[in-house]
């Protein structure tokens, strides 16, 4: 597994965030938070999540052409904590 920086076309961003361009818009314009509330909205859908992405690699980028959601798998999750803390201890 590696990672990347990322760059989405308008189309794949919208649908990696659930909220399209035009929604993110009157949002902005009719939300008493303003511009706040889209960047919460878009925080809340893709920061923390997992994104398989594919598209053309330039260095340590991708210029996504395609994303979908990572599934979560909590095994996975449990043995990268457990090979970042090193050996257990086991006494």
């Amino acid at each position: 597994m590696t990672t990347k920086n990322i760059l989405m076309q308008r189309e794949t961003t919208e649908a990696a965030a659930g909220l399209t361009l035009d929604e993110a818009v009157e949002i902005a314009e009719n939300s008493p938070l303003g511009m706040d509330e889209v960047f919460l909205r878009v925080q809340s859908a893709v920061m923390g999540r997992y994104l398989d992405c594919h598209g053309r690699e330039m260095d340590t980028t991708v210029l996504v052409t395609a994303a979908e959601r990572h599934p979560y798998d909590p095994m996975a999750l449990a043995a990268l904590i457990d090979r970042a803390g090193g050996e257990r201890d086991e006494a």
